[in-house]
Parts: structure tokens; C-alpha cells; sequence
């Protein structure tokens, strides 16, 4: 499309169906034991051997000292569950990219980004290309808050680019885009139990799951 009207009459015209899939969108519903799997062939992480135990992606452990003989001394017991809420950076500027593939099977990428170097990571295993072919030159960020280090819109303008014979392509979210298809922090809930003697924390014991998000 030459221009942002044609490529809405484009968009209108593709017909699409729709395939309702069962969700999992708590951090609790995603480890149920009939939980559906986000991922087919998933191989996670549990405390250090391979799992393939649907969504789990890395679960480890750090622990040292006698908890138990901790809470046993302890005088007073305090124990909290917190629920964290998933909520969106809601920084001002939207997600961008524009890509240059030239000739050369060289990729140009000024985008808006928290590191560039990280988006030249993920640009490489996306598109299959080595680093050195890729440059990224990065731009005014208008906030970022931890949601502008993954990449979205950017190997999608590569693509586009490469399709086009190596034109500029430019991709720019608007609002609700942002909100719907980009990566907001986790939820997930934390359980904390603290033994407490003589004014000071002596056992401590906490139990964190979250969101991949």
C-alpha cells in the first residue's frame, strides 16, 4: 500500500475466521493439570531438570539456614497472600518501527526502543539473519517502563520491506493496538509467611508465581 487509506480498504477486504480456543489467563488456571497449552512441544524448566508440564516455563528455587526451626523460635507469625493485578505501562508513545532490507539482505530498523541490542537479538533469530546484517538505530522513546525491550511491530516491517523490494516500511501502533497486542507487566500473586523474635525477622518464607506476560 502507498498509503495508509489504501492499505485500510486492504485490510477490510481480507475475511477471517475465527477459531475460539480454550484460555488460561491466571496464573493459576495456566498450571492446572487440564490446563490447555499455549505452546505444543513446550520443554520448561523445574528446578533445574526439563518439564513438560503445560505453561511452566521456569520454576527454581533459593533457600538456606533451618526454616523450620526458624518458625519454631519465632514468637510471632505473620502470613499474607498478595494478588498482583496484570496492568499495562501505559507509556505515551506507541510501539514503532520502520525497516529498511536492502539488496544486500541487509536490515536498517530505527524503532522505539529500551536497547537496541536486545532488539537486535530478537531481529536476528526472527528473521534467521546474523546480527552483523542487522542495524538498529534507536529513537525518542516517549516511555518504556520495562514493555519496549520485547519487539513487535519490527520483523513485520522487515518482512513487509523484503516483500516490497527493499522500500522503507513503517508500522505504528495506535492506541488500542498497544493495549491488545503488546506485553504488559505479569500478574500473579505472592504468599509470604515471616517469623518475627525479639523485634527481628529470624524465618522467612515466600512462595512467587507469575505471569510470563
Amino acid at each position: 500500500a502507498t498509503s495508509t487509506n489504501i492499505a485500510r480498504e486492504a485490510v477490510a477486504a481480507i475475511k477471517v475466521e475465527w477459531e475460539v480456543l480454550k484460555s488460561a489467563v491466571t496464573v493459576d488456571k495456566a498450571m492446572a493439570p487440564d490446563a490447555p497449552a499455549i505452546l505444543d512441544g513446550w520443554v520448561g524448566d523445574d528446578l533445574g531438570e526439563k518439564s513438560t508440564q503445560a505453561n511452566v516455563g521456569s520454576h527454581f528455587r533459593h533457600e538456606f539456614g533451618d526454616i523450620e526451626k526458624g518458625f519454631e523460635d519465632s514468637t510471632t507469625i505473620i502470613e499474607h497472600r498478595y494478588d498482583l493485578a496484570m496492568v499495562h505501562q501505559g507509556y505515551i508513545e506507541p510501539h514503532n518501527g520502520t525497516a529498511i532490507w536492502d539488496q544486500e539482505d541487509r536490515v536498517k530498523l530505527w524503532t522505539s526502543t529500551q536497547g537496541s541490542f536486545a532488539v537486535r537479538t530478537q531481529l536476528a533469530g526472527i528473521l534467521q539473519l546474523d546480527e552483523s546484517r542487522i542495524k538498529v538505530t534507536p529513537t525518542e522513546i516517549g516511555g518504556g517502563f520495562g514493555g519496549k525491550i520485547p519487539i513487535y511491530v519490527e520483523p513485520i516491517a522487515a518482512i513487509l520491506s523484503k516483500k516490497s523490494g527493499g522500500k522503507p516500511v513503517r508500522i505504528l501502533m495506535d492506541r488500542p493496538e498497544v493495549f491488545e497486542a503488546t506485553g504488559p507487566t505479569p500478574g500473579g500473586w505472592v504468599s509470604v509467611k515471616l517469623g518475627v523474635k525479639d523485634g527481628k525477622i529470624i524465618a522467612g518464607d515466600a512462595d512467587i508465581r507469575f505471569d510470563a506476560g
